[in-house]
């Protein structure tokens, strides 16, 4: 009867190892995918974060661009204004004096 209560009882601890050994692993398993999930996480976070700040400094770019644009051609068209009056200031003077 001892014998039987002593195998049973090994047999118990075996399986309550087992278990444990079980547990465990199923936890290291959950914390490595925690820890994987985390680190997507912040990954996402910092893309989102790197995009949300170039798009921005693009947009602020864009402006610059558009503005200078925008200013060299009324610089232009004043200056072709200016050469326009000139020469017909010439030509207005040319005629009247020739």
């Amino acid at each position: 009867m001892k014998l039987k209560q002593i195998t049973s009882m090994l047999l118990q601890t075996k399986e309550i190892v087992s278990c444990f050994k079980r547990y465990k692993r199923i936890q290291i398993f959950r914390r490595k995918r925690q820890l994987q999930n985390d680190f997507l996480l912040i990954l996402r976070q910092s893309l989102y974060s790197f995009q949300k700040f170039y798009y921005s400094n693009f947009e602020q770019l864009n402006l610059i661009i558009i503005f200078k644009l925008l200013r060299s051609q009324t610089q232009s068209r004043r200056k072709s204004c200016i050469i326009k009056n000139t020469q017909s200031q010439k030509d207005y003077l040319n005629q009247k004096f020739l």
